[in-house]
């Protein structure tokens, strides 16, 4: 016998094993109970069509058909590979063991692989390994190819990257044998190179010599009229540089602060140095920039300063399924992770300002408001090429978006994401999964993409928002007075962040939430099965972002931390001691 409540007041029913219709004896209300051949039909029949819109290529039907299986069945694997397939856009699920992008730690292959049967699992495991298989013989070819048309070029710096593709890949083909002919080419490069400088350094000298001993002799003819004016030259220069100079630019940054604009006052008084209180007035100056966000964050104006340095630093470090990249003080990029599909090449990036990283893509934005690209061009995701006037980037699972100086938002999506070129007055975006956010300049928050099952775009009514984070399945903003809110899946508790207090910067994961307190302590909440969240003990951090099952966070010695198991760090030690060793990472 089975007992349920009735749906309309709630009195218990009692079932009679083979009975499906049943009238509550509290309210009258009949109730008709679906058997559970009925349910299990309905079952196989949802899933039937779910694989069918995966053969059509209709991703939405699909996702939309598997979470009704799941709706039923909330531990059945197959709708949860199902998902899978929309998340990879593979057809046939024969073809996950060619996949083009990793999914080792896709939370959709976890959950497969945790309900289903042990003959499914070794089936789900097999394709995974092929897979891996094929994108690192993949990308051994494509280093291997890379490395080859660098090597021809006989130059320096070509060579170097040649030399540095080719012990990636020491054992392929042949490689070694490649690898000895550019170690030499570069010896005899770098050595004519030596050669040639010398040549020029001697001739320079002796063309100094010469011009020395004929200025010499003008120097003797001239000597007696010259000196006085050059006197008075040199007098007037250190005046006027001294003086006039500094003092012109200390009025004119007076007037841009009287004026209300900060931002030219602060460039002008970094400009000056220690010259009377300039340095006071630019920490003025840059408070005035930012006063309508740190006013309310009840800080000392030192700690004001700081906490907002803090706050906007989180672009120099990007956590994602498979890589994690980071900006270095001199602006060159650095990062580790899974290289099948080339997104952590980014060892020649220079000059860049801002990093983000995808689940198989990386971008960098760069001074002049361009951005760069690697990785897999999975719809498009790195087609930046053309963007201009940005001012900040964010990399999604398969797409890219960046906010143009002018506060409209440009994406390289063609489906629900393109929503974002409506939005006006955008301040800041964050890209989660399949969801993106925008926030506005009156704090008020905007947000488009996904389905939208969990409410994770549910933000209309957010106010006094200075700062947003999106993650797989859940949205989290940060108000002005430095408390926080989120919607959104909160199946793990990640959403579990009303309590928070004195938060400066946030970060969402796939199931996790991270944020940064003023005092350079962090805070965490939701799955933490591989200690994502085991933040507790940490201090003096700048900057956090959290990733698939892990978190690393930025210290002030310009060092990264971090807790959690990232994917790409299971199997590879190598991927582990370089994230361990990543340094002089930018701090301001």
């Amino acid at each position: 016998m089975e007992i349920i409540k009735c749906k309309a007041c709630g009195g218990e029913l009692e079932i009679l094993e083979g009975s499906n219709i049943f009238v509550c004896g509290f309210c009258g209300t009949k109730h008709t109970l679906p058997r559970h051949d009925e349910e299990r039909g309905n079952l196989d029949s949802i899933l039937k069509r779910a694989f069918i819109f995966l053969e059509d290529g209709n991703w939405g039907s699909a996702d939309e058909y598997c979470e009704r299986a799941l709706d039923i069945n909330p531990e059945n694997a197959k709708a949860y590979v199902g998902k899978l397939m929309v998340d990879l856009q593979i057809k046939k699920e024969p073809g996950l063991a060619n996949s083009r992008r990793l999914y080792t730690e896709n939370h959709n292959y976890l959950k497969a692989l945790r309900f289903a049967d042990k003959g499914y699992k070794a089936v789900l495991q097999g394709y995974n390994d092929t897979a891996i298989r094929r994108l690192e013989e993949r990308r051994r070819e494509t280093n291997y190819v890379d490395a080859k048309s660098l090597a021809q070029k006989m130059e320096i710096a070509s060579m170097e990257k040649a030399i540095a593709l080719f012990e990636s890949i020491a054992d392929y083909k042949d490689s070694a044998e490649q690898l000895s002919n550019c170690k030499r080419k570069l010896a005899e490069l770098t050595a004519l190179e030596e050669q040639n400088r010398l040549e020029l350094g001697k001739k320079r000298i002796e063309q100094e010599e010469q011009k020395r001993l004929e200025e010499k002799k003008t120097i003797r003819k001239v000597i007696v009229t010259t000196v006085p004016v050059a006197a008075a030259i040199i007098v007037f220069s250190i005046i006027f540089n001294t003086i006039i100079i500094p003092e012109s630019k200390y009025t004119s940054a007076i007037h841009f602060m009287d004026a209300g604009r900060y931002d030219l006052a602060f460039s002008n008084f970094e400009t000056l140095g220690d010259y009377q209180d300039s340095a006071e007035k630019s920490k003025e100056a840059y408070l005035g920039i930012h006063a309508d966000t740190v006013r309310c964050l009840n800080l000392t104006e030192f700690e004001q300063v700081r906490a907002w340095i803090l706050a906007n630093r989180t672009t120099v470090i990007s956590a994602s399924d498979n890589s994690v990249i980071a900006l270095q003080s001199n602006g060159h990029a650095v990062a580790v992770g899974y290289y099948l599909s080339g997104q952590c090449e980014v060892s020649n990036w220079s000059n860049i300002v801002a990093v983000s990283a995808g689940s198989s893509h990386t971008v960098g934005l760069e001074p002049d408001g361009s951005v760069r690209a690697k990785g897999e061009d999975n719809f498009g995701s790195t087609s930046v090429w053309g963007w201009s006037d940005i001012v900040a980037i964010s990399a999604g699972q398969s797409y890219t978006v960046g906010l143009k100086q002018d506060g409209s938002v440009v994406t390289t999506d063609n489906h629900s994401i393109s929503k974002v070129s409506d939005w006006v007055d955008i301040v800041a975006v964050s890209a989660g999964k399949k969801h993106v956010v925008g926030l506005k300049a009156d704090g008020s928050v905007v947000a488009v993409g996904g389905k939208n099952y969990y409410d994770e775009r549910n933000v209309g009514n957010w106010a006094g928002i200075i700062a947003v984070a999106a993650g797989d399945e859940h949205t989290v903003g940060l108000k002005h007075d430095g408390s926080m809110v989120a919607v959104g899946n909160n199946e793990e508790g990640q959403c579990n962040v009303t309590g928070w207090a004195d938060i400066i910067a946030v970060s969402a994961g796939a199931e996790h939430t991270v944020g940064l307190k003023a005092g350079g302590t962090v805070v965490a909440v939701g799955e933490n099965g591989n200690g994502c969240c085991d933040v507790g003990e940490w201090s003096d951090i700048v900057a956090i972002s959290a990733g698939n099952g892990y978190t690393i966070a930025l210290k002030s010695d310009g060092t990264l931390v971090y807790t959690g198991v990232p994917g790409f760090t299971k199997y590879y030690d190598k991927n582990r001691t370089a994230l361990l060793n990543m340094s002089n990472i930018r701090t301001y």
